[in-house]
């Protein structure tokens, strides 16, 4: 194809030349054929724009069918496809015994086919972009738990309990103590010993005791993805009993 194109420039020179029309004036045809040459540098330097405006001056001056073969070139790289294929079908109606007219006519029936899946491609995108956009799904929320925390305040008020104990048992040797003591300044001292360590075991219970139920009920029904704990507000309700100890007797 692109041999037969040089021969068909030069062909179009001499029909612009020596077979234009008698109503054409001699200025005209010049100025054509000098549009005709600027288009084909400007075409060969990739400045496509400029070819098809001076291609088109030149056919405006004299409209030689050369002129719509090299339209045909220009638009289609442009990738004015349906302009291409109507200007090689131009060429070919004013060239009745173009050579290569074969060539030109499958390549117009390639470009009829890319010009008719590029309208269903169109079709396809605006069909598309009709279609509202898929609502977006909410983000996924993962209950992770509470952490060590329920435990940590849990272990603390075991603790706290196991001192209350510790300090219930030293009570009640401050208190033998004291029925023992045959002063009464050392009983007297003994048994406010006691009933100070009575106090603080008596707290530890309440504390403690409170400490554990907390943190244990906190840390089962914090689980994650765990079912809930039908006895879960039960555990908070039945602290363990409080362990009191008398102070004095």
């Amino acid at each position: 194809m692109r041999a037969w194109v040089a021969p068909m420039l030069l062909a179009g020179c001499c029909v612009l030349m020596f077979a234009a029309p008698c109503d054409a004036g001699e200025a005209e045809r010049q100025r054509a054929m000098e549009l005709f040459e600027k288009s084909e540098q400007r075409y060969r330097a990739g400045a496509l724009e400029e070819a098809q405006r001076l291609l088109l001056e030149a056919y405006a001056l004299d409209p030689n069918p050369v002129l719509q073969y090299n339209l045909g070139r220009v638009y289609e790289a442009l990738g004015k496809l349906e302009e291409a294929a109507g200007a090689f079908r131009a060429f070919l109606d004013g060239t009745p015994d173009a050579p290569d007219r074969g060539a030109i006519e499958r390549r117009i029936e390639t470009l009829e086919k890319q010009i008719a899946d590029r309208k269903v491609l169109e079709s396809r995108e605006r069909e598309r972009a009709k279609k509202p956009p898929p609502p977006p799904k909410p983000p996924s929320v993962q209950n992770t738990g509470p952490g060590a925390a329920p435990w940590v305040i849990a272990v603390a008020g075991a603790a706290v309990v196991v001192g209350g104990v510790i300090s219930g048992v030293l009570a009640d040797k401050a208190h033998d103590d004291a029925a023992k003591d045959p002063s009464f300044q050392g009983a007297q001292d003994s048994q406010d010993k006691a009933e100070t360590l009575a106090t603080i075991a008596n707290l530890g219970f309440v504390v403690g005791g409170a400490a554990v139920a907390v943190g244990v009920g906190w840390g089962l029904m914090g689980q994650p993805d765990a079912p809930p704990d039908p006895n879960a507000k039960r555990a908070w309700q039945g602290a363990p009993a409080t362990l009191v100890f008398r102070g004095s007797f």
